[in-house]
This record gives C-alpha cells, structure tokens and sequence, in this order.
C-alpha cells in the first residue's frame, strides 16, 4: 500500500507540474502570438504603403506627357512681362493699334487652394481695320497659353472716305491660366 501511496502522490506531483509546464506555454505562447499579430499588421501596413507608392510612380510616368503639355500652355510665374510683351507684339504683327488696359491675377472660381494655377486676366483695346482686329483675335486665340476669350466688342470709329478703309475699335478681355507664384 505504501507503494501505491508513493505512485499516487509521484503521479499527483507528475501532473501538478505538467500542469504548471502547460500553463507557463500557453501564457507564453498567447503573448508570442500577439506580438506576431501585431507583426503582421504592421507588415500588411507596409506593404500596403508601398503597393500605393509604386501606383503613385507609375501614375507620375503614365501621365508625364500630359502634364507636360498642360505645362507649356501656361504662363510660367516668373513670365507675365514676356507674356504682355508677346500681347503687345500681337498689334504689330495684326496691323492694329493695340493698347494694355488691365492685367490682373485672378483665382479660378471654386478651386481648391492647393492647386497651383490662376488666372491672368487681359484687357485691351485696339484701333484698326476690320481685317487688322479679326487678325488680332485670331492672333489672340492662337497664343502658346491656351487663351480664353470672355469677351469681344467692335465699333465702327469712322466710315472712311473712298480713298480710306473704315477704321474699328475693339476692346477684348481674356484669361490666360497662370502658374501660381512659389512663396
């Protein structure tokens, strides 16, 4: 009997510290997982990032053409004086008497602050035949910076005599997108 006691409290003692082995290796193990959770969300999370950051090149070199040439049809922000000079140059190469009235910087209606483009807004009035400022608008129309007629009006200044054309005066305003100004 005494051996049977001794057996018991051995395999009593036996299991208590199987037990206690079990316990201490699920308590660890469930803390090694949680970091490995945590590992591996912070994984996805990276990969995640740079999947989107390969996107984003591949976008900047899908769309590099475009932007390109959206580019070379504005006015560069360090250009409105060339920009006016070429306007004026306009007069002389239609054969109209052209005159600057206003030149002003304008943000474009309802865009968001972030985007980097304004508006320069050209008014002007010329004298000339009729042929002279329909050569101007068309000039006008045909600048390098996409212009964008807001408005045209023409008047008959004098009626000229058999020897002489009728001379027309024109005021004309338009916009020009603009690079907005590094500050």
């Amino acid at each position: 009997m005494k051996r049977t006691q001794s057996t018991f409290v051995v395999a009593v003692v036996a299991l208590l510290l199987a037990w206690g082995v079990f316990v201490l290796l699920v308590v660890t193990t469930s803390g090694r997982n949680t970091d490995l959770a945590e590992r591996v969300t912070e994984l996805e999370a990276k990969l995640q990032k740079a999947a989107h950051a390969e996107s984003l090149k591949a976008l900047v070199l899908d769309t590099a053409d475009e932007r390109a040439e959206l580019s070379a049809r504005l006015v560069k922000a360090e250009a409105v004086v060339d920009f006016i000079k070429e306007v004026e140059a306009l007069g002389r190469t239609s054969g109209a008497k052209l005159t600057i009235n206003s030149v002003e910087i304008k943000q474009i209606p309802d865009a968001a602050p972030e985007i980097p483009i304004e508006l320069l807004s050209v008014s002007l009035s010329a004298e000339g035949s009729w042929a002279s400022l329909m050569h101007l608008v068309a000039l006008v129309e045909t600048l390098p910076a996409k212009a964008s007629i807001d408005r045209v009006n023409f008047s008959l200044a004098s009626a000229g005599t058999a020897r002489a054309a009728a001379v027309w005066n024109a005021s004309m305003q338009f916009s020009v997108a603009k690079e907005k100004a590094v500050e």
